[in-house]
């Protein structure tokens, strides 16, 4: 399928950050808008994206919008404006940024609102996209804390060398 032939052209030295038009390869995997074999689309768009981010391709890169995209798109933002649960699944897997905002200000759940997809597609979607914001600010809240911690420790150290010191004849 396609994502042998990405796997191809990833193993021959391909770009992965190279653009078309303002896009990356995974960019493009992550349109879902095309009228082709809604499954076989899916399935193929899908191992595109999981062979582009294991190749170190960036979940977060931007686009210039065009017509047809949000200006300052990530492929996170893409895969909203067809509100694909799966593809928008796989992406915040890969650490897309679920609080991305377009260049205009959109967000994901402006993006999904305006999707052509059914209602039940649409609310998949913005579940999965609040779980992920939790566990971001889990994550932020986890790491802040560890830091600050470290920092008192850093701090306590620096005092206790301070007091040696002052204490030496």
């Amino acid at each position: 399928g396609l994502h042998r032939a990405v796997d191809t052209l990833i193993l021959a030295g391909a770009t992965l950050e190279m653009r078309s038009n303002g896009f990356t390869a995974l960019h493009f995997a992550a349109d879902f808008s095309g009228k082709e074999d809604k499954d076989e689309c899916l399935h193929g768009k899908l191992k595109c994206i999981e062979v582009l981010v294991k190749a170190g391709a960036d979940v977060n890169a931007t686009t210039p919008g065009s017509h047809k995209t949000v200006a300052g798109g990530t492929p996170l933002l893409v895969a909203c404006e067809s509100a694909e649960p799966k593809a928008i699944e796989l992406l915040l897997q890969c650490k897309a940024d679920p609080l991305v905002q377009a260049s205009d200000g959109q967000n994901c759940y402006s993006v999904i609102a305006r999707a052509t997809a059914d209602m039940a597609a649409k609310q998949a979607c913005e579940r999965l996209l609040r779980k992920a914001e939790r566990e971001a600010e889990d994550e932020r809240s986890f790491f802040g804390r560890k830091n600050s911690v470290r920092a008192i420790c850093e701090m306590a150290q620096a005092l206790a060398a301070t007091d040696k010191h002052e204490k030496s004849p």
